[in-house]
């Protein structure tokens, strides 16, 4: 059994210096609720994203700073979320910086599906990476990443076993957010850590974990191992990563990649004229 105890950090998005007195308290209360892996909302740090861009860009280096000394000093890995970062001359990303218990940054994943406005701001990420921590494998999709199934499905098939989705989402879209989160969560066989911001009545929350219960005849079916109502807070679970191994590979055996060859053709709208079925 490979037990990782993970936790979903909801935050109201203020600007840096405020906002790390709230996640060093709430990285604080998850590490007294056994989590090993925390993971941060996207853009938690900026409260308008456009006039105080530059500010939250600035602010990259010392926060990581700051999140390193938290991950260190409580023993876990801490996953930035989604913060604004320079990147080459001119260039800016979104990026999730991965810091372990040793306050060592292991790496970062970049956003690879930018949402409407950023694709004028920022560069895109061209790859999903698969981080490791006390054993345990996982990737991170960036918000608007998790709508696209290839995104979890890649990160699936290089390794992950958890995957966890930082993001800021409107209170109109929690609820399509959350299918999502299921849905991939099902459809790999793999616990989903979803996080959100939360900020009056624009930002929803309904940060969550999710894991799978066998339902008779081998049936998974995406249940809530826990969730954050109302404000800022954290949500906590322990996953046995074994327990979806067997189901996870059964699950994988069965694809037919041939089948799907049009993926792998850049962005073709029908996936050409041949792929069309005739009637």
């Amino acid at each position: 059994m490979r037990e990782v105890g993970v936790a979903a950090v909801q935050l109201r998005p203020r600007r840096p210096g405020e906002a790390l007195e709230d996640v060093a308290r709430l990285v604080s209360e998850a590490r007294r609720l056994d989590a090993d892996i925390i993971c941060l909302p996207e853009a938690w740090n900026v409260v308008n994203p456009y006039s105080q861009f530059l500010e939250a860009v600035d602010a990259y280096g010392y926060v990581v700073g700051v999140l390193s000394r938290l991950a260190e000093e409580n023993g876990v890995c801490i996953l930035g979320g989604g913060l604004y970062k320079r990147r080459g001359e001119g260039g800016y990303v979104i990026a999730c910086p991965v810091v372990n218990a040793c306050g060592e940054l292991a790496g970062e994943q970049l956003k690879v599906h930018l949402f409407k406005d950023e694709k004028n701001r920022f560069r895109r990420g061209d790859e999903f990476r698969v981080f490791e921590f006390h054993n345990v494998r996982f990737g991170v999709l960036i918000c608007h990443d998790i709508v696209y199934p290839e995104s979890a499905r890649e990160l699936v098939l290089r390794g992950a076993e958890v995957i966890f989705n930082p993001s800021r989402i409107v209170s109109s879209g929690v609820g399509a957010w959350h299918i999502y989160a299921r849905a991939r969560s099902l459809e790999n066989r793999t616990p989903v850590v979803a996080v959100n911001v939360v900020l009056n009545r624009r930002y929803g929350g309904g940060s969550l974990v999710l894991g799978l219960l066998r339902r008779g005849r081998g049936i998974l079916y995406p249940v809530t191992l826990a969730e954050v109502s109302g404000d800022e807070g954290v949500a906590a679970a322990k996953v046995d990563v074994d327990e979806y191994l067997e189901a996870r590979a059964e699950r994988l055996s069965n694809r037919h990649p041939r089948a799907y060859r049009s993926l792998l053709e850049g962005n073709p709208i029908f996936g050409g004229d041949d792929m069309r079925g005739k009637v």
